[in-house]
């Protein structure tokens, strides 16, 4: 049960002694009054939020503003270049992959502009609408797209893994996925992330996006709120599940690029060979690391909740505001941004020498 907190809501209480609580609201000043000094009352931190703000601390609020920002203009880049200028990609598994890829990343920026923007509007007030916000549909509908966006994002990595391994494996086409096969992928990755998204709201029970106030899913307390254990499954279990999936299929890429390399001498005095594999391997070793900072330790730390463990307040924090959303900003610039800078540079090196010869 949620407790409404009014303005005034101790009005013709007078506290001598002290008063204790485990809502930090009830110790907050909009809601004290004159008969009641605030170094009187004794309630928790929240981790997130203040008696002024949803998100208490600014270093967070402006964190929260400048990853949004880049992962909507990265993901936005990457969505204009890959449905207006470079239409052809989509022949291929991986053009398919990188573009839902890009679109679940950029939910995630949507989900950060929300949760600035309903910051601002709360400002000084946020303790006295608090409750109002955790159970309005606005605040489902950003827990929605957050955990679509989060679990959608990982799926098409995965499955650009799986796209990638065939691709060096197999550099022949002895295996390739078909596009009919690309597609049913493509669909089953966006209907599973909607149904895990939608769960929590259609079992109105539960309390899984009204749990904290950024509406995020997250199983960090260790209070364990009505669903808390669908919470657990989806971010712990089947989270660290791909996360192991896609590490060890980078891991079979990188394998096989080195014993292609052996088993083929001639590669080995191919320059732009060589450089294509060096350019596969670091962009193998950057996905392989941002996926293993954001979900392994998101999956350590929702099983030690889980068994009662509590954690530094502050570490709840920077997961829910940064960890786990940074791999929607960082995902453009390692699948798309630099392949786009090549490009442009070259079209633009091209039209140079043109212009010189016909000078």
């Amino acid at each position: 049960m949620t407790l409404n907190i009014e303005k005034n809501f101790f009005k013709g209480l007078t506290i001598r002694s002290g008063l204790f609580t485990s809502d930090f609201r009830l110790c907050c000043p909009q809601v004290l009054n004159s008969n009641i000094s605030s170094d009187k009352c004794h309630g928790p931190i929240d981790v997130i939020s203040s008696c002024e703000n949803l998100v208490g601390d600014v270093f967070k609020r402006f964190v929260i503003w400048i990853v949004g920002l880049v992962t909507i203009v990265g993901n936005g880049i990457v969505l204009a270049y890959r449905l207006v200028w470079n239409r052809e990609i989509f022949r291929k598994p991986y053009g398919f992959f990188v573009t839902g890829l890009a679109f679940s990343d950029f939910l995630m920026g949507i989900y950060l502009m929300i949760i600035s923007s309903v910051d601002i509007y709360y400002q000084d007030v946020y303790v006295l609408e608090e409750t109002h916000w955790r159970n309005g549909m606005l605040c489902h509908i950003s827990g929605f797209l957050s955990t679509l966006s989060s679990e959608t994002s990982t799926f098409f990595i995965c499955l650009i893994t799986l796209d990638r391994y065939l691709s060096i494996t197999y550099p022949f086409g002895e295996y390739r996925l078909s596009i009919l096969s690309t597609r049913v992928l493509f669909t089953i990755a966006w209907l599973v992330g909607i149904v895990l998204a939608a769960i929590p709201l259609i079992i109105s029970d539960w309390e899984i996006y009204s749990s904290n106030s950024l509406c995020l899913a997250l199983p960090f307390s260790s209070n364990r709120f009505r669903g808390w254990e669908f919470s657990f499954v989806v971010y712990v279990g089947v989270n660290f599940i791909l996360f192991i999936l896609i590490a060890l299929g980078q891991n079979a890429i990188f394998v096989n690029i080195y014993r292609r390399k052996e088993s083929m001498p001639f590669l080995k005095n191919n320059r732009k060979r060589r450089l294509e594999d060096l350019s596969v391997a670091k962009k193998l070793a950057f996905v392989a690391m941002s996926d293993f900072l954001c979900w392994f330790p998101i999956g350590i730390i929702g099983y030690f909740s889980m068994k009662g463990h509590t954690f530094d307040s502050d570490v709840y924090a920077w997961f829910a505001v940064f960890v786990l959303p940074i791999n929607s900003a960082l995902n453009p610039i390692i699948y798309t941004i630099p392949a786009l800078y090549v490009k442009c540079s070259t079209n633009l090196d091209r039209t140079i020498e043109t212009s010189l010869r016909t000078m």
